[in-house]
């Protein structure tokens, strides 16, 4: 089992975003103990949690803000993700 979570289920945001890093919490806390879980019937279960990925709805001023500059420089590429459509 695959479930996908977020790098704010680690780390805060400045800006308002409450429900997004609470429920990516969640998602990871639940893949943890669905590992635990499953483990006795051999299922296994992980979750990929990307930082911020830059598309048309994140572009709206959160990639050009101060903050988000700062979360950049933390990424071993020092750039965040772009999709190829």
């Amino acid at each position: 089992m695959i479930n996908f979570a977020s790098a704010n289920a680690y780390v805060s945001m400045p800006m308002g975003a409450l429900a997004h890093c609470a429920t990516k919490g969640g998602v990871l806390a639940m893949t943890r103990q669905l590992a635990m879980e499953g483990a006795k019937h051999h299922i296994r279960a992980n979750t990929i949690s990307p930082a911020l990925i830059v598309t048309k709805h994140t572009k709206r001023g959160s990639i050009t803000s101060p903050a988000s500059r700062t979360g950049a420089e933390v990424i071993m590429l020092d750039r965040w993700a772009r999709p190829k459509i």
